[in-house]
């Protein structure tokens, strides 16, 4: 759809698009059903709701992190430490390192490494859950769009 959108529109000053409603009213939409319609906004709204508590869960972690840094410190976090879930212990505690200038003090490791590695897991299972949604929504337009087999592999290819 994306590529439809950008064919169809004029792009302006900053590498927008500008969409006029001439653009919008002749944007491919197939007629759906009531039911189609439900089933698709169900699992977009469930799709919203996981990616939601996703982050809720890499936020929670992430405004702790900073109580690993002295007070006289600045707590900045980089970029490894914003997305803390895709380090591994020993990384995040290389990264608490380089910007904390310290490392997690000793009696805290298992516990830090524990809730880590616990909230890790709960978040690729949401990113999984999520994935699979999202596969069932382009199962659905897919039909909507009457798409082949070859149509769609080439379609995946190129997102």
């Amino acid at each position: 759809m994306w590529f439809v959108f950008s064919a169809m529109t004029t792009m302006v000053r900053g590498g927008y698009f500008e969409a006029t409603t001439q653009n919008v009213n002749n944007f491919p939409i197939p007629p759906a059903t009531d039911t189609q319609k439900q089933q698709i906004a169900e699992l977009a709204e469930q799709c919203q709701t996981l990616a939601e508590n996703r982050y809720q869960k890499q936020a929670a972690i992430r405004r702790r992190i900073p109580d690993l840094c002295p007070a006289e410190k600045e707590a900045k976090l980089n970029t490894k430490l914003k997305n803390w879930w895709t380090l591994d212990f020993p990384s995040f505690r290389k990264e608490i390192k380089k910007a904390f200038k310290q490392d997690i003090p000793l009696q805290e490791r298992n516990d830090w490494d524990e809730w880590l590695t616990a909230e890790k897991e709960k978040i690729a299972q949401l990113s999984q859950e999520i994935t699979q949604r999202e596969k069932q929504i382009n199962a659905y337009v897919y039909a909507l769009f009457k798409l082949t087999e070859e149509d769609i592999k080439l379609l995946e290819q190129q997102i």
